[in-house]
């Protein structure tokens, strides 16, 4: 544990750890310890820091507000073909798929099957205190063969008796963990965990990237996708209303029925390709902003502030790191 270091350190919050392991009285002693200890820490939002001062036992003056920066570089080598694949996809025609691309984590905060149904239809019921049932009939695969959801990331630890996917890319399948029944789901694929050069270049790709978590900090997918120039459409809570601001930056949903805005996204899809162009010239805006927190940690002060994060501190589209105020 970083407490038993014997050397100055600093902490930064994730977003589970704020969000979710508070809740476990053991994990928030542990927590607690570390920022007793640590110099100062970091979280992504004011709401972060808020449930901080709630939930935890700790001096909340060591804790400092900084947007997360973020910075994407897309593979030269990278095959959107062969991407689609290995990933299970057998179409004729690649350009006329709409890949939406799920980014995370296969674990039950990030909720990687709230939209299976959205897209395959209501063949699966989940389970968990943190899963959503989903019983909304709205079969985008059925309607339209060439809209597909690819869900890719690390697997991760799950909920006792459920199994999410497969060990190998391909179709999506699920199960009831209490009955013990095997579905394969139309229209959703799972694939294979890529480096970061490959996964942004497969987002480049997409016709948009989508987000499910139950409780974010600050998803780094959706930035990096912003920087990309990639439609993001995310879950409406407040880790995500942060940075996106829906039909803004992004499209924002609260249940799977919502996403009937489908064919929206394909009308406001250019729209909101432009806007985030639009935001690319924030140079001046964040110009100086990593000079200023170079100078604040050599002078051993964490500085920073999201007021001025305004929802649109990483939509730069020219795949420059960026470092929001």
């Amino acid at each position: 544990m970083a407490a038993d270091v014997g050397l100055p350190f600093g902490a930064i919050f994730g977003g589970t750890d704020i969000n979710e392991d508070v809740k476990d009285e053991h994990k928030r002693s542990v927590m607690e310890e570390v920022l007793h200890r640590a110099r100062f820490a970091v979280v992504f939002t004011e709401e972060m820091k808020q449930k901080a001062e709630t939930h935890l036992d700790c001096d909340i003056t060591k804790i400092y507000v900084q947007a997360q920066g973020i910075e994407t570089r897309t593979s030269p080598d990278f095959s959107w073909t062969d991407f689609l694949h290995t990933s299970g996809v057998r179409v004729d025609r690649v350009d006329d798929l709409h890949v939406f691309l799920l980014v995370c984590g296969l674990r039950k905060v990030k909720d990687p099957l709230y939209l299976l149904n959205a897209f395959s239809g209501p063949k699966f019921y989940s389970y968990g205190p943190q899963f959503s049932k989903i019983l909304f009939p709205t079969e985008w695969h059925a309607q339209n063969p060439m809209v597909i959801l690819i869900i890719i990331g690390p697997k991760q630890a799950l909920d006792k008796g459920m199994v999410l996917m497969e060990d190998h890319p391909g179709p999506a399948t699920s199960w009831d963990g209490s009955l013990n029944q095997h579905k394969t789901s139309a229209g959703v694929f799972l694939a294979a965990e890529r480096n970061q050069e490959e996964l942004h270049a497969a987002m480049r790709k997409s016709f948009a990237v989508v987000n499910s978590s139950v409780s974010e900090g600050m998803s780094a997918a959706i930035l990096e996708a912003m920087d990309l120039c990639v439609p993001v459409l995310a879950r409406d809570i407040p880790g995500n209303t942060a940075i996106v601001q829906h039909e803004h930056s992004g499209l924002l949903y609260s249940s799977p029925e919502e996403l009937r805005i489908c064919p929206r996204v394909n009308e406001s899809r250019q729209k909101m390709v432009l806007m985030v162009n639009g935001h690319a010239n924030h140079e001046k805006q964040f110009g100086g902003t990593r000079n200023l927190v170079d100078s604040r940690l050599q002078k051993g002060v964490l500085w920073g502030t999201s007021n001025d994060y305004s929802h649109n501190g990483a939509l730069g589209c020219d795949g420059q790191c960026r470092w929001p105020v």
